[in-house]
């Protein structure tokens, strides 16, 4: 937040491009990664590490009063709420210099996807940004 708001002092009408991904699909993956790295035989020690459901039924009761446990050194569901960040963002440099896109459609059409941020940035749109390798 202090990067965030400085930079809208420095620099207020900085054009602000956020990439977020399915707050679900995000959660998920972080499980992965606990797992992962925690080691799965150990993941059994810790019960809520033993499936997704129990994962996210352990989030979200300790959400938002307490850590929840972390390899990754990231907050599951802190890092995969993203409204209280993107009305910052938005309060800190005004509606019209920030962009919001959803990175899955980035996967489904670059050249759209990258074209939105060329236009939004004042940067001439090029007719092909990458072409498919065949």
């Amino acid at each position: 937040m202090e990067l965030t708001y400085n930079l809208s002092q420095v620099r207020p009408n900085t054009k602000i491009v956020l990439t977020l991904r399915n707050p679900a699909k995000r959660v998920f993956s972080h499980w992965k990664w606990e797992v992962f790295l925690f080691g799965m035989k150990h993941a059994n020690e810790l019960p809520f590490l033993a499936s997704f459901p129990a994962y996210v039924d352990k989030a979200v009761t300790v959400f938002p009063e307490y850590p929840m446990y972390t390899t990754c050194g990231f907050q599951t569901l802190q890092t995969s709420v993203y409204w209280k960040a993107v009305s910052y963002w938005i309060e800190c440099f005004g509606r019209d210099n920030v962009l919001v896109l959803d990175v899955a459609d980035y996967f489904f059409d670059s050249n759209r996807f990258l074209g939105q941020i060329y236009e939004f940035v004042g940067l001439q749109v090029l007719n092909v940004l990458y072409s498919t390798i065949e």
